[in-house]
This record gives C-alpha cells, sequence and structure tokens, in this order.
C-alpha cells in the first residue's frame, strides 16, 4: 500500500499548485509561456475560436496580461515550441520533437497507406517548399483530389498534411487557420532536426510518454482518460506508473474519498507540504479551457471537484445540457460554475449566452468582485471593449457586479 493518502482538498490544491492555477495568472510574459511549457510540456491545440482558442485560454489563466502574440513569439521568433502530435494536435517544447518520432513513424504509416503510389505528389511538394520556402496548401497550384480522413480533399493539401504526420515538414506559423510548413531543419535548431529517435527501445518509449503526460496533468489514473495519444492497454498502463514509481519518477497515493490509486510527479510529497491549509486567503477567479490540462482526467475532476464536466460541441443543439463552448469557472480551490461567452467581433464585444452556478454554491460579495476581475482579464485577453448579457438581463443572479465591465 502506498504510504501517502489524500484527502480531497489537499489532491484539489495539490492538482492545482501543479497547474499553476493557485492563485491563477503568476507568470508573465514569453518567458512565462516557456516556463509553463517546459514544466508541463503540453498544451493541447483546438482551432475553434469561440472567445479564444483552446491553447490561448489555457494559457490566459497562467500568464498575467497573456496575449496570443506571445506564443506566436515562442513559436515563431524562440523556437522554443513547436507545433506536432501529443495529445491529439498540441504545442510542446522543441526538445521534445525528436522523442515523438515513433508516433509520428505510426502516422506516417497511415499516411503512405492513403497516398499509395502517389510518392510522387509528395516529392513534388518537398521540392516545392525547398525551392520557394514555408508554403500553405493555397500556395501549391490545383493537382487535383486525393480520398482524406472523412472526405476527399485537394492534393496539395493532403501531400502537407502527409508529409506533416510522418515528420518531413512542421509547421513554421499560423495564420487564422492557415497553417505554413516547412523542413524541420528550418523551423527549429539543427541539433534538433537532426536528431535521431532517443528512445529506440518501445517500453522506454512508453515511460518517457508516461512521464511526460504525468508532467502534464499533475495526477494520473491507470484508466484511460488522460492517456489519450499514447498506445498502452489498460494492464500497461499500470506497469508503467509501477515502473515509475519503483525508478523515483513517479509517487503513488491513495485518494481518501474514493480508494483509487492516482499517481503525481517526482517530488509531490514536498509540494504537498508547503500547500496552504485551512481557506484560502484571497481567493481569486479564472475562466479555464474547454481543453485545459487541469480537465483532461473528467472523471478525476468529478471525484475531487464534484465538477461534472462534458464537452459538447460536436453534440446536436438538442441534445446539450448546458452550451457549445462552455468554459468552466474556478474559485480559489473550487469549480462554481460554467459559462458560455462568444466574442462578437463585429460589435467588438464579448456576449455571455449563458452562466450556471454549481449545485450547492452561495455566491457572495467577495466571489462576485473576484469573478469580475477575472472578466476583466478575459477582456484584455480577446482585447474586447466590453461584456454584455446575450438578453437584456444577466442570465443569472449574483452576476450584477458586470454591468459596465470594461477591461
Amino acid at each position: 500500500m502506498p504510504d501517502l493518502t489524500l484527502d480531497d482538498q489537499t489532491a484539489r490544491r495539490f492538482l492545482l499548485d501543479w497547474q499553476g492555477l493557485l492563485p491563477p495568472r503568476e507568470l508573465r510574459g514569453v518567458d512565462g509561456v516557456q516556463a509553463w511549457m517546459a514544466h508541463t510540456r503540453c498544451v493541447q491545440f483546438d482551432p475553434l475560436d469561440q472567445c479564444g482558442r483552446n491553447a490561448d485560454l489555457t494559457l490566459q489563466s497562467r500568464v498575467r496580461d497573456y496575449r496570443p502574440e506571445l506564443l506566436r513569439i515562442a513559436i515563431e521568433q524562440d523556437r522554443s515550441i513547436v507545433e506536432g502530435w501529443d495529445k491529439q494536435m498540441s504545442f510542446f517544447p522543441a526538445e521534445d520533437w525528436p522523442g515523438l518520432a515513433r508516433l509520428r513513424d505510426g502516422f506516417g504509416e497511415g499516411q503512405d497507406q492513403r497516398f499509395g503510389d502517389r510518392e510522387d505528389l509528395m516529392q513534388h511538394v518537398l521540392g516545392e517548399i525547398d525551392r520557394r520556402g514555408p508554403l500553405s496548401a493555397a500556395d501549391l497550384d490545383d493537382m487535383g483530389r486525393v480520398d482524406w480522413h472523412w472526405a476527399p480533399a485537394k492534393a496539395g493539401r493532403a501531400a502537407l498534411e502527409g508529409l506533416f504526420y510522418r515528420g518531413d515538414l512542421m509547421i513554421t506559423r499560423r495564420e487564422g487557420n492557415r497553417k505554413y510548413y516547412d523542413r524541420p531543419r528550418r523551423v527549429v535548431r539543427h541539433e534538433i532536426a537532426g536528431a535521431p529517435d532517443p528512445h529506440p527501445d518501445h517500453q522506454e518509449y512508453l515511460l518517457w510518454r508516461a512521464e511526460r503526460r504525468l508532467q502534464a496533468t499533475g495526477m494520473l489514473r491507470s484508466s484511460p482518460d488522460a492517456w489519450l495519444g499514447i498506445d498502452a492497454k489498460a494492464q500497461e498502463r499500470k506497469r508503467l506508473l509501477g515502473q515509475l514509481t519503483r525508478e523515483g519518477r513517479a509517487v503513488e497515493a491513495i485518494l481518501d474519498s474514493s480508494g483509487e490509486s492516482v499517481w503525481l510527479p517526482a517530488g509531490a510529497e514536498e509540494r504537498i507540504r508547503q500547500l496552504p491549509t485551512g481557506s484560502i486567503r484571497s481567493p481569486q477567479a479564472a475562466l479555464l479551457a474547454p481543453l485545459d490540462n487541469l480537465m483532461w482526467d473528467r472523471r478525476l475532476i468529478q471525484t475531487l471537484f464534484g465538477f461534472d464536466y462534458v464537452w459538447e460541441v460536436y453534440k446536436p443543439e438538442h441534445q446539450r445540457l448546458w452550451g457549445y463552448y462552455v468554459l468552466p469557472v474556478l474559485y480559489g480551490d473550487r469549480l462554481v460554475a460554467r459559462c458560455e461567452p462568444t466574442r462578437n467581433k463585429r460589435s467588438s464585444e464579448v456576449v455571455l449566452k449563458n452562466w450556471w452556478w454549481e449545485p450547492g454554491v452561495r455566491p457572495s460579495a467577495r466571489m462576485g468582485d473576484a469573478i469580475r476581475r477575472a472578466f476583466s482579464v478575459f477582456l484584455r485577453f480577446l482585447e474586447q471593449p466590453c461584456l454584455r448579457p446575450a438578453g437584456e438581463s444577466w442570465p443569472s443572479p449574483g452576476l450584477d457586479s458586470l454591468d459596465s465591465l470594461r477591461p
């Protein structure tokens, strides 16, 4: 039996502390973006932009005065962060790119099967990039269409994506959702682009992936929820966590409320000893991304926070419990609400379509002030001048303090 037992409050606070959310927004500038990425190793990308994209929403709750430009600087100028496959499409430190070669190899085999004998097309696109520099799909001549994923696609776009999947190209920048691709040697440092796979042994590779995922989340169960993108079945996940523990690279603990085992990063005991006890002084609020690292294991979040979260963008409207793009609301060490803000780019407003308090939450003036400050930060992040309700009044009692809010 593990020596470490965690009550729900301690587990919550450890998780939030690890995630840079206790309190939120303690990091600053490009250095803060790079520090958080070095700490967690991964933030998930998603192209939807209702009120900011997922990666930017994740970073704005950790980095004070965050703007999307800060991530762009880290990617396009410092070349310290790259985009690629990890937990789905993600941003991660450039130094991890060689270690994910095995994942790209798997994708590449699938793309080779799709393209069949069209290697000539792939080589033509590579030649165009060698000759002209970074290109997007719109920069390529019409080369017909090919079967691709869910539907036929332009051959040029499919070739760029296929070359990216297998590691012959990297995304060097984005303009909106338009991706520009280039050779790895021109995107990252030579010693990274030319590095061999540092984990030729498959088991060592899986251990590295498991340890990185533990870094990304701060707390892992052997259940599959937070393991997306790592090819390991139930027994293999338990074996990996056990080996990390024996090697001193992870700490096993028991959740007091459920009796379930969880694994924490090495050094967690000291971090737990430094957590605040009792009531949190000056609790702060933050709006979290729907695919925030904190939310990757939604069953664990249900256990620790009593917060049942479902991402409903792919559900038909009549099947949704809440809304299309809903953000969890953190206050202190609790998830107290969820909300649905939408950026209206034509009117330069953020519209709050809906708000749902969690059962048992009793809004106070102190909580209202913290939420007001969080929305003010959110408006600055979106560079929008005001927040207004979707209807004639605010969608929930306790939000009156948001009247006339400005960044």
